[in-house]
């Protein structure tokens, strides 16, 4: 692909981003201004403009609830499967094995890696500005996998024509002597800037571009003089972009601080002049007729003489600051409602709170963090793990599968598709009690075995804790022997013994099928 296209493209994708920039740069400097696009690398965080802390720690309680919902550390939140329409046709043992073999294989690679800090990167931006992204790359010693989280300010983007982001440039400042050492392309200028200065900064552009063929064409550029330094087309995404939400047409979507700002300024500007009033307050002004006290400031312990009785005169303070402090309640309510931190309760909270209460809480804030949860799991999640794969199978890390087609594909489970699942049988239970009256006829018309596996299967059960259909059935009649047994000593003992020998000759099945339900 040649230079000058990629460039145009470039400074198309530039040009979407400007409408936004000023928005995006005011969430960060009011949040978390240490990593603001508009900050250079060696430069000082200005948090000159942060006088209440509520937007940077609901911002906090935000990414902190998602890691957990989305990408629990202790679960395994996504798997390579089988599709059901290949499934059902039946699958070898071999081959269910093996998959399982390559499932353990990329959980291994992932808790290897910093996947979980670049993630935790990553979806911090995405809170703040609306946009995430998370390049994957293998390690130094292309033995495992590195995830790097891009900032916002290094990114522009672009979409095709269903709303997928397809084109993806990053840049960058890098000393001149990583160029020489990482690129063998590399042009004089850079190795006589070296020479002189090897920590001399040099800006690279990172393009990645789709193919007609559904690959993508990544490469590295100078951006001084757009001098190529490496390209290659590849079947996975170098670069993988996720949106909080967005609109149709809208590239750079939106994001809960950005819809919250204007209560996040106000907040911060009536906390500011509150301060100043509470000094106003704490302090006191005085007012005087006395030419010799012009200009001095009181201390304490100081001493004034004046020849006159009244030289000193307080001013009375007109003002409410209570009607602030409300006010400032108000708004810090608003920005942790948005922000969806005031959905849980605090940790030092939660002892006093009945667990129904909690369930009720956390079942809440599924439902208000669905819409945006579901694109993250569809746009990040999948994503993520879909690249990984495709990089790791065709550098020897893990099997080459065909992985996004048939036969497999990537499955997110993660806690919030889990916990809209559990708000479903949570509904099914209380459309049973519903029918309590019709407890008889409604019995009839349902299926009770397949409602109790739906039920375990949404919750999430232990699989091998259930029974199959065999044992099950066998396990019934056990129990109606049992209680047959159980009757008082004036049943007939003909009837006992029939029982018993019963019970004798089921035994070793019994048995059997207990040893095949453990294994």
């Amino acid at each position: 692909m040649h230079y000058s296209s990629v460039k145009e493209r470039y400074q198309t994708a530039n040009k979407k981003k400007h409408h936004i920039e000023t928005e995006i740069n005011d969430a960060y400097a009011y949040t978390f201004p240490q990593v603001s696009p508009e900050k250079n690398a060696n430069e000082k965080a200005d948090r000159a403009l942060i006088f209440d802390a509520t937007a940077p720690n609901a911002v906090n309680t935000l990414v902190s609830n998602l890691i957990t919902f989305l990408i629990p550390h202790n679960s395994r939140w996504a798997e390579i499967k089988v599709r059901d329409s290949v499934a059902e046709e039946g699958i070898a043992p071999d081959q269910t094995e093996r998959l399982e073999r390559e499932n353990q294989r990329l959980w291994e690679l992932i808790h290897d890696s910093n996947f979980y800090i670049a993630a935790a990167e990553a979806m911090t931006d995405c809170v703040v500005s609306g946009v995430g992204c998370m390049a994957v790359e293998l390690n130094e010693k292309r033995n495992g996998v590195n995830y790097v989280s891009v900032p916002v300010g290094q990114l522009c983007i672009m979409e095709n024509g269903s709303g997928v982001v397809d084109t993806v440039f990053r840049t960058h400042t890098v000393p001149c002597r990583t160029v020489c050492y990482n690129f063998k392309a590399v042009p004089q200028w850079v190795k006589k800037l070296e020479e002189k200065n090897a920590d001399e900064p040099v800006k690279l552009v990172e393009a990645m571009l789709p193919n007609n063929d559904g690959t993508c064409h990544y490469a590295v550029y100078l951006e001084h003089d757009w001098h190529e330094l490496d390209s290659y087309d590849t079947w996975h995404k170098p670069f993988t972009v996720f949106r909080w939400r967005k609109a149709t047409g809208d590239v750079w979507g939106d994001s809960p601080v950005r819809q919250s700002l204007p209560d996040i300024k106000t907040l911060n500007t009536m906390v500011e002049q509150l301060l100043n009033a509470s000094e106003f307050a704490s302090r006191g002004a005085w007012q005087t007729e006395d030419p010799t006290l012009e200009g001095k400031q009181l201390k304490a312990g100081s001493i004034i003489i004046s020849s006159r009785n009244d030289a000193l005169r307080p001013i009375d303070f007109p003002g409410n600051v209570q009607v602030a402090y409300n006010d400032i309640a108000n708004l810090q309510r608003g920005v942790r409602t948005r922000l969806f931190a005031e959905q849980l309760p605090p940790a030092d909270q939660a002892k006093g709170v009945v667990a129904t209460a909690i369930t009720a809480l956390q079942a809440q804030f599924f439902r208000l963090i669905a819409p945006a949860a579901l694109r993250l799991e569809v746009e990040f999640l999948r994503e993520i793990i879909l690249n990984t794969v495709r990089l790791c199978g065709k550098n020897g890390l893990m099997g080459d599968y065909k992985v996004d087609g048939e036969p497999l594909h990537i499955v997110v489970e993660s806690v919030v598709r889990r916990g809209l699942e559990l708000e479903q049988v949570t509904n099914i239970l209380q459309t049973l009690q519903l029918l309590q009256p019709f407890a008889e006829q409604a019995m009839q018309m349902i299926n009770v075995p397949e409602l109790i596996r739906f039920i375990f299967e949404k919750t999430d059960f232990p699989s091998g804790l259930i029974a199959d259909e065999q044992q099950g059935q066998m396990m019934g009649m056990m129990q109606q022997m049992m209680a047959a047994n159980a009757q008082p000593t004036t049943q007939d003992p003909t009837a006992q013994n029939t029982v018993q020998s019963v019970v004798q000759q089921l035994a070793p099945q019994l048995a059997e099928a207990a040893q095949g339900g453990t294994a």
